[in-house]
């Protein structure tokens, strides 16, 4: 296994509650997938858990080594848990072209959050 990148991201719950209330649905739309934001809604704290899933976007995209110009979006990275509730990301569009093309073939993640903030830390690998 070759480590292609490293990435982290800490998230205060104050800045996604205030992008919540001022941009709303526009926000969670160009952010979170349809599946984040019904998942978000059966957590027991929504804004945690969109902060985490924020952070971890913002700590997978720093994995691919890449700048907004590559016409990515945040959107097109997913978070997600397994049964067991060990977090994964989903990849699409212009983030998994990138990814392939770093020769990557998973991104690990790991989230975490307390009071006031979120941290993700993400690992872009090929295996």
């Amino acid at each position: 296994m070759d480590v292609l990148g490293v990435g982290i991201d800490v998230v205060a719950m104050k800045r996604v509650r205030d992008a919540l209330e001022s941009g709303g649905d526009a926000f969670l739309d160009a952010v979170f997938t349809a599946h984040e934001r019904e998942s978000s809604q059966h957590d027991a704290d929504p804004v945690s858990f969109l902060a985490t899933a924020f952070a971890a976007k913002e700590a997978v995209f720093k994995t691919l080594d890449i700048d907004w110009s590559t016409g990515v979006r945040l959107s097109e990275i997913e978070v997600r848990h397994a049964p067991t509730g060990k977090p994964y990301v989903v990849l699409t569009g212009a983030c998994a072209a990138c990814m392939e093309s770093r020769g990557a073939t998973t991104v690990h993640i790991s989230l975490s959050y307390e009071d006031d903030y979120a941290v993700a830390c993400a690992v872009l690998v090929s295996e």
